[in-house]
């Protein structure tokens, strides 16, 4: 309860000093997963009036982080607390913890799911005229639901942060939250009485300021998926909706080959090569969300025994595609 009242009185605060109420969503987020605690803060105060600017993709202006290890895990997660009065470190700190997801998401198991609301507060302050940023961090909130398939809270947490991208566009924000909501309601193992507290709450929003009650269906939001993946570890592999290809180049090869793929969508992905026994004998201890479009992945094979190999492309959302490979 205490928790909650204070969520609260930040809400309040945030409203007063900018003028600008975070999403209410957010609001349950403490109860659902304890974040809001000295150690993991989730709550900061942003605002602002934002116009739509079509912007492209930019560097991810993150620390390299050469290994996957609890040390860099500890190491990016500071990234969720600190102060930021700037854009550029408010973009450092969101490109920071996209990276620490993407490592960090099953190694740092119990705290994770807390970098979330770290970056709906960063997003909301780098490039304020720019409200394409919102799409694009659903996408990639998206590309990344499935990463942890063992923590529940990390994949309300996300759900969360989705809700939390409708700011502009066809659907009103609010009535985005409550389908998100009802969703996590009625499929998940998070909190459910704060999550049909926060619907009420909502749908008595809309009705005072006489606002349009008709509520989103997932598949309208682009979340269709959810409805025949309804818990943090899908049953069955989605339909091929992400990989559209997956070839090499030159195959045979002598010392190097190409591996090409499509994505149909933003993606996280993994590209290995195992050798006829299983065993790994190339590829990074973790993968990469990448854009929409073609591309390429240089195999440097010079050290490769002659004979079979196997190239594997899997993404976030369980999708696998193989090419065999034979080094002459």
């Amino acid at each position: 309860m205490k928790s909650i009242i204070l969520v609260a009185l930040l809400s309040f605060f945030c409203w007063q000093s900018t003028g600008y109420t975070l999403p209410l969503s957010r609001n349950i987020r403490t109860a659902m997963t304890g974040c809001g605690s000295p150690s993991a803060p989730c709550w900061s105060c942003s605002g602002g009036l934002e116009t739509m600017k079509a912007k492209k993709s930019s560097p991810l202006s993150i620390e390299k982080v050469n290994t996957v290890v609890p040390d860099s895990c500890l190491h990016q997660r500071q990234w969720m607390s600190g102060t930021r009065t700037t854009q550029e470190q408010y973009k450092t700190q969101y490109d920071s913890l996209r990276r620490y997801v993407e490592s960090c998401a099953v190694l740092d198991n119990d705290y994770s799911y807390h970098a979330f609301s770290s970056m709906d507060a960063a997003v909301q302050e780098y490039e304020p005229n720019d409200t394409s940023r919102y799409t694009l961090y659903r996408q990639w909130l998206v590309s990344v639901i499935y990463l942890n398939t063992t923590q529940e809270f990390y994949f309300c947490s996300c759900l969360l942060s989705i809700a939390s991208t409708y700011k502009y566009g066809k659907f009103d924000p609010t009535n985005a939250t409550i389908s998100i909501l009802r969703y996590i309601r009625d499929h998940t193992g998070c909190d459910h009485q704060s999550t049909e507290n926060e619907i009420k709450k909502d749908s008595l929003f809309l009705i005072r300021n006489h606002k349009d009650t008709t509520i989103p269906s997932l598949e309208d939001l682009g979340l269709g998926f959810l409805l025949t993946h309804n818990s943090v570890s899908p049953s069955t592999v989605l339909p091929t909706i992400y990989l559209a290809s997956f070839t090499s180049s030159p195959n045979p090869f002598k010392t190097e080959t190409t591996l090409s793929f499509e994505l149909n969508r933003m993606a996280y992905v993994t590209v290995e090569v195992f050798d006829p026994l299983g065993r790994k004998v190339w590829g990074d201890e973790h993968g990469y969300s990448l854009d929409k479009g073609i591309h390429t992945v240089h195999l440097d094979g010079a050290k490769f025994s002659s004979g079979t190999y196997y190239a594997r492309i899997s993404t976030g959302f369980g999708e696998v595609k193989t090419v065999k490979l034979v080094k002459q």
